[in-house]
C-alpha cells in the first residue's frame, strides 16, 4: 500500500508531461501543415516560358527581347517595368498583356511579371 501511494503522484506527473508533449507536437504539426504546399497544388501559370534572349539592332522591332525554346522564337518581349537585360540567358516565365505583331509571326508580351525558373 505504501508503494502505491508513492507511485500515484509520480504517475499523475508523468501523464501531465505526456499530455503537454502531445499538445506541443500537435501544434508543431499544425504549423508545418500551414507551410507545406498541398500535394495537388497547381503550377504557376505563365503567359510564356522559355529562354530570354536579346533581339539585337533590328529596325522597327516589335520588342526588345524574345523568348525562345528549342531554337524557336515563342514571343517577342518588351517591358517598361523591368530591365529585361538582367535576365538574358535565363529560363524564365513571364506574365503580361499579349498583343499581335503584324508581319512578325510570334505575338508580343508586354511583361508585367517575370519569374526566373532556371539558369
Amino acid at each position: 500500500m505504501v508503494e502505491l501511494d508513492r507511485l500515484e503522484p509520480l504517475q499523475k506527473i508523468l501523464n501531465e508531461m505526456r499530455d503537454l508533449e502531445r499538445q506541443r507536437v500537435a501544434a508543431e504539426e499544425q504549423a508545418l501543415a500551414g507551410q507545406r504546399k498541398p500535394a495537388g497544388a497547381p503550377k504557376p501559370q505563365f503567359d510564356g516560358q522559355g529562354w530570354l534572349d536579346g533581339m539585337g539592332k533590328v529596325i522597327n522591332r516589335p520588342g526588345s527581347h524574345k523568348l525562345i525554346k528549342g531554337g524557336k522564337t515563342l514571343f517577342y518581349l518588351r517591358s517598361y517595368k523591368l530591365n529585361l537585360n538582367d535576365y538574358l540567358g535565363k529560363l524564365v516565365g513571364v506574365r503580361g498583356k499579349m498583343t499581335e505583331a503584324p508581319g512578325w509571326g510570334p505575338k508580343v508580351i508586354e511583361v508585367e511579371e517575370l519569374e526566373v525558373l532556371g539558369e
